[in-house]
């Protein structure tokens, strides 16, 4: 990829180049992975006061420096970890020269220092920079907000190999990175693949709105220092094209909201005039039953009276019947009185 967007600045060197940078972009929030003895460079930042500050190194035995300042800087912190794009398991190799300790293959370098090579490797496990950033609790939600002014003041140094597989590791975290310093191969490495050079590097933060300004060789001219910043511009056109997209489904999911509450609305109406017509039908109902209820009451009291009039009638026919056979009886006992006096008075005398 053309380096025609950097600037030639090989008279300056990176340490001087960041304290420019600095005044344009001043960091209150600095990742370094790949710290290593906490000397070089791109440890410029150590003598800028900064407040907050993410320090990652794989060898727990080069993070002394950083450990010893956390008593008066509560807000650094310091994670042993290899970084990588993926958690997974990889060799790590720990080269002759520690400063090169890396999973990249040791071998590649030897291109560069004949006299390289690897003391040990063991394998070992990896962390995306996104995990460690969110373990660490190191960016607040505001610091994540697409259109805020945080980007601009969080710096993210990569000070090892390969810088590309780091920057892929912290997703969105790039978002609120304002400056990429990475350190890159200038120059392909005979036999070696691409990985870690300035082409690979560039390519991939300008697919994620960065812009190159500026590389320097470091101490090996086939090894420098990439430095990138945030496109605005990309990343305005990136969070129009974002919001319009918002908005268009926001206005599909309102139509469909609305048609969702129209088709509500006339299944209400619809329940509504069922409801309407039911309690009307109902009171109908009650005013049949209250109108039987009147006539079933008028019909029991009629069969009430009508009982007690076969009553009365009853009792005045037994009296009757009662009194026609108490006067029969007297008119047989008249009968039998009468014969008995006929007896008494026609009987003959006796002789």
């Amino acid at each position: 990829m053309s380096n025609q967007t950097t600037l030639d600045l090989s008279q300056l060197g990176i340490a001087s180049f960041m304290l420019c940078l600095k005044a344009l972009a001043p960091p209150k929030k600095i990742i370094h992975v790949g710290a290593g003895r906490g000397v070089g460079d791109l440890h410029a930042w150590q003598r800028w006061n900064i407040a907050e500050a993410l320090i990652i190194e794989a060898d727990s035995q080069r993070t002394g420096w950083a450990k010893s300042e956390l008593s008066e800087r509560s807000n650094w912190k310091v994670i042993e970890a290899i970084v990588a794009d993926t958690n997974t398991e990889v060799e790590f190799f720990q080269a002759s020269n520690p400063d090169e300790d890396s999973f990249f293959p040791v071998k590649e370098l030897n291109r560069l220092w004949p006299n390289i090579r690897v003391v040990q490797s063991q394998p070992c496990k990896t962390e995306t920079l996104a995990n460690l950033i969110e373990h660490a609790g190191f960016f607040k939600s505001a610091d994540l907000r697409l259109g805020d002014e945080a980007p601009s003041i969080t710096w993210l140094i990569i000070d090892c190999l390969p810088a590309e597989s780091i920057l892929k590791s912290a997703g969105q975290c790039l978002d609120s990175v304002g400056v990429v310093i990475a350190r890159v191969l200038l120059a392909p490495i005979p036999s070696a693949s691409e990985v870690g050079q300035n082409d690979t590097v560039e390519a991939y933060v300008r697919a994620v709105n960065f812009m190159p300004v500026a590389v320097f060789e470091s101490q090996h001219p086939s090894i420098g220092y990439a430095v990138f910043v945030k496109d605005w511009s990309a990343m305005t056109a990136t969070q129009i094209t974002h919001f319009k997209n918002t908005l268009l489904k926001s206005q599909q999911e309102q139509v469909r909201i609305q048609n969702e509450l129209l088709e509500t609305k006339y299944q209400m109406q619809r329940l509504t005039l069922d409801r309407d017509t039911q309690l009307a039908t109902i009171e109908e109902l009650k005013f049949q039953i209250e109108v039987h209820l009147k006539e079933v009451s008028l019909a029991k009291a009629h069969l009430v009276n009508t009982e007690l009039m076969q009553q009365e009638k009853s009792t005045k026919e037994v009296a009757i019947q009662s009194r026609q056979q108490q006067l029969q009886d007297d008119l047989l006992r008249a009968e039998a009185q009468i014969e008995l006096i006929k007896d008494l008075v026609f009987a003959r005398p006796a002789l």
